[in-house]
């Protein structure tokens, strides 16, 4: 019997679940009543057909939220988030679904997170399971895995994600705020009523160089305000209204963006699944170059478009930018998963990429500094290569083996996966365990793969303001889990 397992659940309980196609036309019923997790849900046998599932989750107070999974058989021990091995979408992202111009859904990604300029070392060692602080008791409402998206600037950092509200004053504060080291609101950043809604993983913010930040997702209004899908707000919380955008992106059955990136002349490229912007076809499908003032850039071109969505971007010293996604082809040329484009949107050949990816890369970091970049998602294998979740390229296509993940993850790695600390990476996925080191959902590597730092304790949310670690444990209240360094 095929089985779909929940593993997290946020809002008050008890929870009603409904088991739906992914089209969210033929619904049946999963659960009612639960208040527990983990779930492990026998498939309706309507859908006894199915690989994957819309699962429909209403609280008590009647809010509804909306997961993909994928049906598998029993196992013992479930993750915190149900997505298996060598699959085609995660938890909580859309599922792809045929439309007239070969768009499917993207999974969640991760946003590109500027770091400084330090040349990287590698002198730790890996310390024993930090012994947290305890801090004032604030977190993030309701309790959950709230955060899609967060930006640390050294003294404070922005936060995105589910979140409707913070515990301190019991403070409302839809999707973003932003938070002083010592995890107080920082009140000089005023969002109002903020976003009308999250949805998936994959949407979040970036940050300029001069300290706006850009905003991206499935939402339609910023306080109050209409804003499709992207939107500019000044360092005060309050809406950049030289970024002009107009109805923004739209047009397909199920429409968000993701992972934007910027390039040096502030201009800002564009994934996600839409059909339009601002009521005009965007010259390559998926993907899309707004210039600084919002608007599109009709000379970044193609031949062809992507035959498929794409997830995320990473622009290179040149403006040239690096592509993931569903996508297995890009103007009639083949490229699973990853593609390297000029600035101009056509192809850069000097990028020679193989069989590519066998599954997902879901998002891209880069330490400051260097070109070389890692790769992370639901894949195990690159060019025919081992490469369980994570790999490290150069920029021609290569295997960058100064980064040496042994058996890598066992599981998917998402966002809010981030470079820290000038040269570590806090990855945070489904995995248990580390090329054979376990270690729960969240872990610290070194940039050369080893690990500086593992989790045997569950932590539903981490991340770091400065020199800061923090997290949570299901249901509790944010910690300390270390300085730096």
């Amino acid at each position: 019997m095929k089985v779909i397992r929940i593993t997290s659940l946020s809002g008050s309980s008890p929870y009603n679940i409904t088991i739906c196609d992914t089209t969210n036309t033929n619904c049946y019923f999963g659960v009612s009543g639960a208040t527990t997790v983990p779930l492990i849900i026998d498939l309706p046998s309507e859908l006894l057909g199915a690989t994957e599932v819309l699962v429909k989750i209403t609280d008590s107070l009647g809010c509804e939220k909306f997961q993909y999974h994928f049906c598998g058989e029993p196992i013992p021990s479930p993750s915190p988030t149900t997505t298996p091995t060598n699959t085609q979408t995660p938890t909580n992202t859309p599922t792809p679904t045929y439309t007239p111009t070969n768009t499917q859904t993207p999974t969640n990604t991760p946003t590109p997170t500027y770091t400084p300029t330090v040349t990287p070392t590698n002198t730790e060692t890996p310390t024993n399971t930090p012994t947290p602080t305890q801090t004032p008791q604030y977190k993030f409402l309701p309790n959950g895995e709230n955060l899609l998206s967060y930006i640390d600037n050294g003294s404070s950092a922005y936060f995105y994600g589910y979140f409707t509200g913070y515990s301190e004053n019991n403070t409302s504060s839809n999707h973003i705020i932003k938070l002083n080291q010592d995890l107080t609101i920082d009140t000089s950043f005023n969002v109002g009523t903020g976003f009308n809604t999250v949805t998936y993983n994959g949407e979040g913010l970036i940050q300029q160089p001069d300290g706006k930040l850009i905003g991206f997702g499935t939402f339609t209004s910023y306080n109050g305000t209409s804003s499709v899908r992207i939107i500019r707000l000044n360092t005060d919380g309050i809406i950049d209204t030289s970024f002009v955008t107009g109805s923004g992106f739209y047009g397909s059955t199920t429409n968000y963006t993701t992972a934007v990136s910027i390039d040096s002349l502030g201009n800002i490229i564009v994934p996600g699944r839409y059909f339009q912007y601002n009521g005009v076809n965007p010259p390559i499908s998926f993907l899309t170059k707004l210039n600084s003032n919002g608007v599109m850039d009709m000379t970044f071109s193609a031949t062809t478009s992507f035959n498929n969505v794409t997830l995320c971007s990473l622009i290179n010293s040149d403006d040239s930018m690096f592509v993931g996604g569903y996508f297995t082809s890009f103007s009639g040329v083949s490229a699973n998963r990853i593609i390297k484009l000029k600035s101009t949107g056509k192809i850069d050949f000097s990028f020679t990429g193989g069989t590519g990816f066998n599954n997902l890369a879901l998002g891209f970091l880069r330490i400051s500094g260097e070109t070389s970049f890692y790769v992370f998602g639901s894949f195990t294998t690159y060019k025919g290569i081992s490469a369980n979740r994570i790999v490290k390229l150069n920029l021609d296509g290569t295997i960058d083996n100064s980064f040496t993940g042994g058996t890598g993850f066992n599981d998917t790695l998402y966002i809010p996966s981030s470079i820290i600390w000038t040269n570590k990476l806090l990855l945070y996925g489904n995995f248990t365990s580390y090329n054979g080191t376990p270690s729960l959902y969240y872990i610290i590597l070194n940039s050369d793969g080893t690990i500086f730092q593992s989790f045997t304790t569950e932590y539903e949310v981490m991340f770091t303001i400065g020199d800061k670690l923090y997290g949570s444990e299901p249901n509790g209240y944010l910690q300390l889990l270390m300085t730096y360094p």
